[in-house]
């Protein structure tokens, strides 16, 4: 039997995921709800026999295994909460909400009541990342220096989120996924030009234990479009560059070999240059492995990579960013700010 999906919102993203899910294996999405009673006309002539709602709490009292929600991320708290009672697992989209402490209610209800609670950071599932996490893992790369990322366009500006919650936080979850470490601190400055308020430019700044440091450069007002991470260690640097086609990835060895000298006005630098790398990676498209893991991960209850836990993980940093941005203080982490 296939696993019967509800689709709570049809803008921006939550076409791509009906679309997804509907050929993704095991699963059947068989109801969706919107409030824009246009965006419910124009998907329903593409697909006649699945049933329709503007009201969302109508839609859960279908017979269905597991809720996606596409809405706008001031929403999900309220909507995941409600899914979960009514005994459906979860699918949203990131940033699973905007609050770390209903992030964490959230997180414990999906535990408590034995219910698979997933969040879309796409990227962490990519084979690009994967290949870094492997890198990593196996100390490729050796001591780890920094995480360095620009994730730039001009647009899409949004006047219900900044540019904090909506680029950093593919950054973020990356991160949080490659470097198994709480950080230390976060600082975050940022600016808005538009009427909203919101921002549309950010740079945030986190430092974690052993000298590791990441830095995360976000922008809706940039002149063309990058997308880049630079991970750099004492062995080695890894570059991720998501707009290539044919060389996403580069392992370069690169950097800096050995410091001699007993005093500092005595130390000399060896510069190490080596060869430069591009394994091969699979082109596929990333969401199909998303909407696939979800669906395997309710078949065999297993416990999704970006579950609600590691939802809330994200949600803690972009709330510090955010934080910082407004007070134009650094925030330092204890250890009470994850208690998970």
């Amino acid at each position: 039997m296939p696993v019967k999906l509800g689709l709570i919102g049809l803008g921006y993203w939550g076409p791509n995921l009906l679309r997804n899910f509907q050929n993704t294996h095991y699963a059947s999405v068989i109801a969706c709800a919107d409030l824009d009673s246009q965006k419910i006309k124009k998907i329903a002539q593409k697909y006649p026999n699945i049933s329709f709602y503007k009201n969302y709490r109508k839609l859960l009292l279908e017979d269905l295994n597991a809720v996606i929600i596409a809405t706008p991320p001031s929403s999900h708290y309220e909507i995941i909460k409600a899914a979960l009672q009514s005994n459906k697992h979860v699918f949203v989209e990131k940033p699973v909400t905007t609050n770390y402490s209903q992030a964490l209610e959230i997180a414990k209800i999906a535990q408590a009541k034995r219910k698979i609670l997933m969040v879309d950071h796409i990227f962490v599932y990519s084979n690009a990342v994967e290949k870094i996490k492997g890198l990593i893992d196996k100390k490729k790369l050796g001591d780890l220096y920094y995480f360095d990322s620009t994730r730039v366009n001009l647009g899409l500006l949004q006047s219900n989120t900044s540019v904090l919650w909506d680029l950093a936080s593919h950054d973020v979850s990356i991160l949080e996924y490659l470097i198994n470490d709480r950080p230390l601190s976060i600082h975050c400055v940022g600016s808005s030009h538009t009427l909203s308020r919101q921002e549309d430019i950010a740079f945030v700044t986190i430092k974690y234990p052993g000298n590791f440091i990441a830095h995360i450069n976000v922008n809706w007002l940039a002149p063309s479009k990058i997308r880049r991470i630079v991970v750099a260690g004492s062995k080695k640097m890894v570059v991720y560059d998501e707009a290539s086609v044919e060389e996403k990835v580069k392992i370069i060895e690169k950097g800096i070999s050995e410091l001699t000298g007993h005093h500092r006005h005595e130390v000399l630098t060896n510069y190490r240059i080596g060869d430069s790398i591009s394994p091969y990676l699979p082109a596929r498209e990333t969401l199909v492995d998303v909407c696939a893991h979800f669906i395997n991960c309710i078949l065999k209850n297993r416990r999704p990579i970006t579950n609600g836990f590691s939802g809330a993980r994200v949600v803690k940093i972009l709330e510090k960013a955010e934080f910082s941005l407004i007070s134009g203080m650094t925030y330092k982490f204890s250890t009470a700010d994850f208690k998970i």
